[in-house]
């Protein structure tokens, strides 16, 4: 019986994580979740085979190889709920190098942008862990972390949003209202949004966290580059106003959280290297932004 489900537990593991690193696309993107997913198992596994090595010492039985394998394979099998109880995770298994299409768009402001977080890594980009937005960004602008709950005080809040790219609106939503910066509780992950599915590749660009009743594009409307389509705001799980936007193979409409995100770069900074995030604690303990910044014109 032990051999069995150690055989079973071992074929999962080389299967989910085989689809991740060789397969990807959105069997990758599934197989993710599923390494993640499954972790859970792993972990109750290896509390439940410890215990019962340590039973076994205790009354001095002996200890069989195939429950070291267990152990071995549960451990592995685990690996993943170290990355959050850590807070720790790993990026996405994909090469920006290989993914494909990759898409150059124009910036979505105008004036100074500062990234807060983007880029191919999690040190510069906390969303590369996720397939879908594996190469997302959060984009403000000054003044930024800054302890107010005026959201006006926030220098990318009400600024205009511009289309990237020329493309078809997929997907609109205005309905949800700003949140007080720094709340802990929100209605929606991407609050107000905008989709854009772009006419070069077919492909899509989600924006969100947009200000109420902010939309001037309807779905099915074409959009030309540079073209005013909302206002940036506060809505959706963020801590204060800012612009998410990220690039995804799968209509957003119908696959969000398990679609395969790919490589997004912005004319304005360039069509080669993509612009980086990050952020530290200064000596006096306050969060800065350390990222690149670049001017959308």
């Amino acid at each position: 019986m032990i051999k069995t489900i150690t055989m079973m537990m071992g074929l999962i593991l080389i299967g989910l994580w085989g689809s991740v690193l060789f397969i990807g696309g959105r069997i990758g993107a599934y197989a993710w979740w599923g390494v993640i997913g499954y972790s859970v198992i792993g972990g109750i596994m290896l509390m439940g085979m410890f215990v019962n090595v340590l039973i076994r010492l205790v009354k001095k039985k002996k200890i069989h190889a195939i429950q070291i394998i267990v152990i071995g394979i549960s451990l592995l099998t685990a690996y993943p709920l170290t990355w959050f109880l850590l807070r720790k995770p790993i990026a996405y298994p994909s090469d920006v190098n290989k993914a494909s299409p990759a898409v150059v768009v124009d910036s979505p402001l105008k004036g100074k942008i500062l990234v807060a977080w983007g880029g191919d890594d999690i040190q510069h980009n906390y969303h590369a862990w996720l397939s879908c937005e594996r190469w997302a960004y959060d984009l403000v602008m000054a003044p930024t972390l800054i302890d107010s709950d005026d959201l006006d005080a926030y220098g990318i809040y009400g600024q205009a949003l511009y289309a990237p790219v020329d493309g078809v609106v997929v997907g609109v939503y205005d309905q949800e209202q700003d949140i007080v910066p720094h709340a802990t509780e929100f209605l929606s992950a991407l609050g107000n949004y905008i989709f854009i599915q772009i006419d070069e590749t077919g492909t899509y660009l989600v924006m969100s966290h947009l200000k109420p009743n902010s939309a001037l594009v309807n779905v099915g409307q074409s959009v030309k580059t540079g073209e005013q389509i909302g206002l940036i705001g506060n809505t959706g799980s963020t801590t204060e106003p800012h612009l998410h936007i990220h690039h995804q193979r799968e209509n957003p409409n119908e696959i969000l959280l398990f679609a395969e995100g790919l490589p997004l770069y912005f004319r304005d900074y360039s069509s080669e290297k993509m612009p980086l995030g990050g952020l530290e604690t200064n000596k006096e303990g306050k969060d800065i932004l350390v990222g690149d910044h670049f001017f959308g014109n």
